[in-house]
């Protein structure tokens, strides 16, 4: 189906009981449906193999595909590839809930599926990439884990009933409130007992879910954990859910960190903007901010891994002005002087009406909304919406007030820099050799020595970068390529480049770049043509930008 809620069926009669709706919401479309369950009776812990392909087109030819599953795309013809997906929430009475809103997860949330029966379902599939636009406009939004449970039984002192079949498993400690600060306590044992009960997705790792819930008059909620669970030793992700914010906790997050305490929390809480600066409090007004801390033994441990990131998800209500430049919605990280920056990564999802970003750092985080105002994009109006969201986020900006010269050309350094802010790149900082025709003082030095360090920038032959060359198409194919495994991303083998009609023109060395950005989507073409010796404009680097962003 389509976002004008356009069907098609094969064969045709699987269409008999199928209904469905689309909403469309900026340059995103949200879809419901019901399936009709014809060969399984719904029913409590019943297990579905389940997939969603996602596709996005452009005159009827399809130009990058997602799936919440398979990354095989064999899934039409092998059935292994799927993921799994239970029903619950069928009361015993023979009423029905409504479809349940996923939690925030790894940068997008999703609507909880529906069956005819109108059972909920609790999804362990494996949310692979996402979509891309064509020309940064008309995107698919992408959907990640619903945060359910299967869980039945009752709370048993920190540990859930022992009624598991499935799936994640659901932690309710009980909840101790003081001075405002709602408490749970999750032991070694209950944790250990919840991991042997849990059952691992397709990439291995199991998820529990530690439910605090709501306390009255709390505005910080924090949950005690075993250090040592937190160190690697295990794969499994914590979904932290309270009423401020979810959060998702990689096992990994404490590797490599210096704690030596038995114990340590995570807190949420409200975040106060007493030392903000005048500028940070009046852009964010009264939107939410929230605080996050690691402790030990009452005091706060500073924690900072860029190898296990954590998720974030906290409420967010748009204005309607916001919800027509949903894209523009953005997180900043606040930072001890009351400063704020955004967060490249940060987003809104309409879906759980929740704004979702990934941090490697605790600290002050709250939405905010960035309206941009560029007065020379009515020749590019394909670009506008892609320059728009990557300049909320600073990680491309003007040339001048109001102005972004899209069709001027890009410099190599300049789309080094970009891919470096846009992915949130690190490096270890090690000492390298910078390229002879590079200076200390250069206003990119920092994110070249960072590309440099990863393998993306290797420079010519003689040891120069010729930083001030504007960048081909084809050049920046192949530094974008590895720029995203750099990233973690997955880069596929890639496509046939046969359909255009400049494909031979591509040097040998960009190849296998150019096909595989093909296959991801993020890579399309102009005009029936791959253009590889062409200048990139300022334009297409932020629509690079941007379906990068949309992975």
């Amino acid at each position: 189906m389509n976002f004008d809620n356009e069907t098609s069926f094969n064969p045709g009669s699987i269409a008999e009981g199928f209904e469905s709706a689309a909403r469309v919401s900026g340059t995103n479309y949200t879809v419901e449906v019901k399936i009709p369950l014809r060969s399984v009776t719904p029913a409590n812990d019943t297990k579905l193999g389940f997939d969603v392909q996602i596709n996005d087109a452009k005159d009827g030819a399809r130009q990058s595909v997602a799936a919440w599953n398979d990354t095989t795309g064999m899934g039409w013809q092998d059935t292994s590839v799927y993921g799994v997906l239970t029903l619950t929430g069928k009361g015993t009475g023979g009423g029905t809930d409504g479809g349940d809103s996923g939690e925030g997860g790894d940068g997008d949330g999703d609507s909880g599926d529906t069956d005819n029966d109108n059972d909920n379902d609790t999804d362990n599939g494996n949310q692979n990439g996402g979509s891309s636009n064509n020309g940064g406009s008309n995107n698919n939004g992408g959907s990640s884990n619903s945060s359910g449970s299967n869980q039945n039984g009752s709370n048993n002192n920190n540990n859930n009933g022992s009624n598991h079949t499935g799936g994640p498993v659901r932690l309710k400690p009980e909840v101790k409130t003081a001075n405002g600060r709602a408490t749970g306590t999750i032991s070694g044992d209950s944790l250990t007992q919840a991991l042997e009960q849990a059952v691992p997705d397709a990439g291995g790792r199991k998820q529990i879910v530690i439910e605090l819930p709501k306390q009255a008059d709390a505005t910080a909620y924090e949950v005690q954990l075993p250090a040592q669970s937190l160190k690697g030793q295990a794969n499994f992700e914590l979904l932290l859910q309270t009423e401020s914010a979810a959060l998702r906790i990689p096992s990994r997050m404490l590797s490599g960190a210096a704690v030596t305490a038995e114990q340590v929390s995570i807190r949420v809480s409200q975040a106060t903007s007493d030392h903000w600066d005048e500028t940070t409090r009046e852009r964010i007004g009264s939107r939410p901010a929230i605080e996050l801390h690691l402790t030990a033994g009452g005091q706060v441990i500073p924690w900072n891994n860029p190898d296990a990131p954590v998720t974030v998800a906290f409420p967010y209500k748009p204005t309607a002005e916001e919800l027509e430049h949903p894209e523009q919605i953005v997180v900043w990280y606040i930072d001890g002087r009351g400063s704020a920056s955004p967060i490249p990564n940060g987003r809104y999802d309409e879906a759980s009406g929740m704004v979702v970003f990934q941090t490697h750092h605790f600290s002050t985080y709250a939405a905010a909304y960035a309206s941009m105002v560029f007065d020379d994009l009515e020749s590019v109006p394909w670009a506008k919406g892609a320059i728009d969201a990557m300049a909320a986020r600073n990680v491309i900006q003007g040339t001048a007030e109001n102005r972004f010269t899209p069709g001027a050309s890009i410099k190599r350094a300049d789309f080094i820099a970009l891919l470096v802010r846009g992915l949130e790149l690190q490096a270890s900082g090690g000492k390298e050799a910078m390229f002879s025709d590079v200076g200390t003082t250069a206003y990119y030095y920092g994110e070249l020595a960072v590309a440099q360090e990863l393998g993306i920038a290797t420079g010519l032959e003689d040891h120069t970068f010729q930083p001030d060359s504007p960048i081909s198409r084809q050049d920046m194919m192949v530094l974008t390529a590895r720029a995203l495994s750099a990233a973690g991303k997955q880069v596929p083998a890639g496509a046939d480049l046969g359909a255009y009609s400049d494909a031979e023109r591509i040097a040998s060395y960009a190849k296998d770049s150019a096909s595989a950005l093909v296959q991801l989507g993020v890579v399309n073409g102009k005009d029936g043509a791959i253009a590889p010796n062409d200048p990139l404009t300022r334009a297409e680097a932020a629509v690079i930008l941007y379906r990068i962003w949309k992975l």
